[in-house]
């Protein structure tokens, strides 16, 4: 009991102490729970959960040039997913850009003009870049590339977007290796790729130390993927790609979908599987990004388990070409020793 004297002040007093332990609390699960980037939901698997909600990601997405390519409107464009009731898209992080014209594509976001090209790296003082411009430094990253890519995920974020940011991607062919930007004569360092077939190869069973020993562009590709983790780690609404369509340079064929087609034994009639080479280059990465972000592989790998830190296992299943498996690599472990 209160004393009478008084005892309105003091059982406000009271009231006003709880009420703010409450709302604390409140602010803090709400800090913890907005923090939460998305994942593998904890009682299915196989959904995904974001900001405390069981999530499926629908898209109709351009084709993932919306930050590479300086003349695109992502606003426009992330307000038109949001008019339509979608939730995710998939950008490709300027590792990797196309030709004018390539595979047949009308108004391919992913084939700047010239002069339109936003790559991560910066471009040095020498002229000389096939696609336009000068060549690229691939020792200094872009700081007008990083600020086109927090805008267009803070903006996504606004509107409820989950963004796909996928790192690194086949290259396909000549004309997609002439304007790449780690191709020896478009950036100033020269880099020692022997083939564009090898450039997301390994040797299997290759550990990370001896990855950047025995690609040398690894060391390049590691680099870029810790800047972009670093900096984009405070982003809930984000996840990482590791490579789109590993089996596209590198692969062997395997099960034929109709063996009654006997002059069709090739794809499409027969499964593409990713090579062992190509699978080793992936699974260097396993376990050394240092993200709170989940991290996905695409392909068409025959059915492998990858173990991830949280002891959880998901499965990547053999597919057609046109399509993907992406199986999702929850890491949960903060973010420490982020070298650039």
């Amino acid at each position: 009991m209160y004393p009478f004297t008084g005892s309105t002040t003091l059982r406000q007093a009271a009231m006003t102490r709880t009420l703010a332990t409450a709302v604390g609390l409140l602010f803090a699960a709400t800090v913890a729970f907005a923090s939460q980037p998305i994942r593998l939901h904890g009682d299915n698997p196989r959904w995904l959960e974001w900001r405390g909600r069981a999530v499926a990601l629908v898209t109709s997405a351009e084709h993932y040039g919306a930050v590479l390519n300086s003349d695109f409107d992502f606003r426009r464009y992330l307000d038109t997913l949001e008019h339509d009731g979608m939730n995710y898209t998939r950008v490709f992080a300027g590792s990797y850009v196309e030709p004018q014209g390539a595979f047949g594509i009308q108004r391919n976001t992913l084939a700047p003009t010239t002069g339109k090209f936003l790559a991560p790296w910066a471009r040095s003082d020498r002229p000389g870049y096939v696609g336009g411009g000068n060549k690229f430094d691939l020792e200094r990253f872009s700081p007008e590339y990083l600020a086109r890519l927090k805008a267009f995920i803070g903006e996504a974020d606004k509107r409820g977007i989950v963004v796909q940011l996928t790192l690194f991607c086949s290259t396909y062919g000549d004309k997609q290796w002439a304007i790449h930007p780690l191709n020896p004569g478009n950036n100033i360092q020269a880099l020692a790729v022997p083939a564009w077939q090898k450039l997301h190869t390994l040797p299997p069973e290759t550990d990370l130390e001896k990855a950047r020993k025995a690609n040398p562009a690894f060391a390049v590709q590691e680099r870029l993927t810790r800047w972009l983790v670093r900096e984009l780690n405070a982003f809930d609404n984000l996840f990482f790609e590791i490579q789109n369509e590993p089996w596209a340079d590198n692969h062997a064929l395997g099960e034929v979908i109709n063996p009654y087609l006997l002059d069709r034994q090739a794809w499409p009639n027969a499964v593409e599987v990713t090579s062992a080479e190509a699978v080793a280059w992936q699974r260097a990465w396993r376990g050394s990004l240092p993200t709170r972000n989940a991290v996905c592989r695409s392909g068409t790998s025959s059915p492998k388990t990858w173990r991830t830190s949280a002891s959880r296992s998901t499965t990547a299943t053999s597919c057609p070409r046109q399509a993907s498996s992406i199986s999702i690599m929850p890491i949960r472990r903060p973010p420490t020793g982020i070298a650039a």
